[in-house]
């Protein structure tokens, strides 16, 4: 190519490979630069396919990112995540190059140096971002593990917490490998499991305590997560004779 290029994935998942810094693996969220004169070639994944949206460009701005090393032929792919802004500006350059207005060439620089800023800029604004959360994380933590017993709004969480619900569900996956729902979840498993051990409460109790639906849909779950139902943990936990000792204590 005799210009440069960025794309944007915002769906799907395929492959890039150049001559500086070999093959990758692109996901959605994922942009990339093509750089003047350096041999590469990329495509989506046969059986996903991708969504694509990009803009080829030269100047003097792009040609001193290159040579200060803002962006470079080594480093050509960043985890943009996704981006609305990027979206708006690949959308408003789309617009501009259809309509043609009177001076839309500058406009349209204008919108490219901002694609590429968005893009190379992504990996510091993402580590402001997570620091920033990283508190907010710790706390929608404690907040769940206060409030096992109530259901998850996700929404109302994240106003609490004064962050944006996508804002909040990106952050907390990041930072614990869980999405909200499956951290909650984890949590009341944890629980009932010491809820057994240590009690000689009912399982329907033990399911309503925690806020689960039903009891049938508690052991499940249970199960799922444990390969043992609730009965058999308890009888497990106590070494096997959980039955004999709750016979013992119910006798007058």
């Amino acid at each position: 190519m005799p210009d440069f290029a960025v794309v944007y994935i915002t769906r799907g998942e395929g492959s890039l490979e150049t001559a500086m810094c070999g093959a990758k693996t692109l996901r959605a969220g994922h942009a990339f630069l093509l750089f003047p004169g350096e041999w590469h070639r990329y495509r989506p994944a046969p059986e996903v396919g991708w969504d694509e949206h990009w803009v080829g460009f030269d100047g003097d701005s792009a040609r001193l990112l290159l040579k200060n090393g803002v962006i470079s032929p080594a480093e050509p792919v960043f985890d943009v995540g996704a981006d609305n802004e990027l979206m708006a500006a690949f959308a408003r350059a789309i617009e501009l190059v259809k309509l043609e207005p009177p001076g839309f060439q500058q406009t349209l620089a204008a919108l490219v140096l901002e694609v590429l800023g968005r893009v190379s800029s992504a990996p510091r604004r993402r580590e402001i971002t997570e620091k920033r959360l990283h508190p907010i994380v710790n706390e929608a933590k404690l907040l769940l593990a206060e409030r096992l017993e109530e259901p998850l709004n996700l929404h109302g969480l994240a106003s609490h917490l004064g962050v944006s619900y996508s804002a909040l569900r990106q952050a907390f996956k990041l930072h614990t490998g869980f999405a909200l729902h499956e951290y909650q979840l984890e949590l009341r498993v944890s629980e009932a499991k010491k809820l057994l051990a240590g009690t000689g409460l009912p399982i329907k109790t033990i399911a309503d305590n925690l806020g689960f639906q039903s009891a049938y849909y508690f052991s499940r779950l249970f199960k799922t997560k444990t390969a043992l139902s609730p009965e058999a943990w308890r009888h497990q936990a106590h070494g096997g004779d959980h039955l004999e000792r709750v016979a013992m204590r119910s006798k007058p």
